[in-house]
């Protein structure tokens, strides 16, 4: 079972999660007004894939359809250690823009796919907007 130490005190298997078993609540930073930590301060706890920050700290999104329903997975700070194991997951009904204080999602690359920001597209767009606006101007005077 993995510990919820504070990062300074990662012991290679640890997270982020609340324990039960811990008097006044057990939070990983005891703090329930500022529960989470930064991604990748277990830098002792990788998976065995290399990975990090793969449970605790936030349920994850994924693809996963539990009936009609979104599937979640990973645990989070308010939530016990019986959610980090593999099998543990729930499910949620989401609707556009919903968000709620432990659910998020990941974004993840390799060292040699990185995944540029969101803005480099947009700048992107309006580049190629820009040129295409500036083409038709020519061509309708």
């Amino acid at each position: 079972m993995p510990n919820n130490n504070l990062p300074s005190a990662d012991t290679g298997n640890s997270a982020n999660f609340r324990e039960s078993g811990i008097p006044g609540g057990g939070y990983t930073t005891g703090d329930f007004d500022y529960p989470l930590t930064d991604v990748g301060e277990y830098g002792l706890s990788a998976s065995p894939y290399g990975t990090f920050d793969q449970g605790g700290n936030v349920w994850e999104w994924n693809e996963a359809l539990i009936g009609s329903d979104r599937g979640l997975r990973g645990s989070s700070w308010s939530a016990f250690s019986n959610g980090l194991a593999a099998s543990g997951r729930i499910s949620t009904n989401p609707y556009p823009g919903q968000e709620f204080f432990n659910f998020g999602f990941r974004i993840a690359s390799t060292a040699e796919a990185v995944v540029p920001e969101p803005s480099t597209y947009a700048m992107a767009a309006l580049g190629l907007l820009g040129l295409g606006l500036y083409g038709w101007r020519r061509r309708s005077h």
